[in-house]
């Protein structure tokens, strides 16, 4: 089983809204939970450096990366597909992004459409809506905070608002 997590270099970057999402969509993709194809949508916006460049390969000098996976690897037998493994569960946005299956959209393939529409998948999700709505209300607040100061970061949040009411 792959475990996806994500990593953030809190040096660098603090967490907001698009810390915290891609955490929480991970975790259900952890869950075996499908992501609606978010994480591809949110990858182009995401991709490099978010800051000044710095950080860049952070990740391999981080003992907790290398922890996590040994963990995961020695300690995790078959994760189980019920909705009582989230109930107890917390979200950990220092977790690590990983979401080889689909890789980034092509130029051409880039309808503004489908990010809000794998948003409103996701959100849609039985369990989400059940079981993780004080996390969905978090989410919301962190997102009518969140100031992106990139124009691709600024094109997601607009993409975004037309779901706001669902979060």
């Amino acid at each position: 089983m792959i475990y996806r997590a994500v990593f953030i270099d809190t040096r660098i970057h603090a967490p907001n809204f698009l810390t915290h999402l891609i955490g929480f969509v991970l975790k259900l993709r952890n869950l075996g939970i499908p992501d609606h194809g978010l994480i591809r949508e949110l990858s182009p916006a995401l991709a490099g450096s978010l800051y000044s460049g710095e950080g860049h390969s952070q990740i391999y000098h981080e003992a907790a990366v290398y922890d996590l996976a040994v963990r995961h690897a020695l300690e995790t037998t078959d994760m189980p597909q019920t909705e009582a493994g989230i109930a107890g569960g917390k979200s950990n946005a220092e977790t690590l992004v990983v979401g080889w299956d689909d890789g980034p959209p092509a130029v051409g393939d880039r309808n503004p459409y489908y990010l809000p529409w794998a948003m409103r998948g996701v959100l849609e999700e039985e369990i989400v809506r059940r079981e993780l709505g004080d996390e969905c209300r978090v989410l919301l607040k962190e997102f009518e905070e969140w100031k992106p100061t990139n124009k691709g970061l600024k094109d997601v949040k607009f993409r975004l608002e037309a779901v706001k009411s669902k979060l």
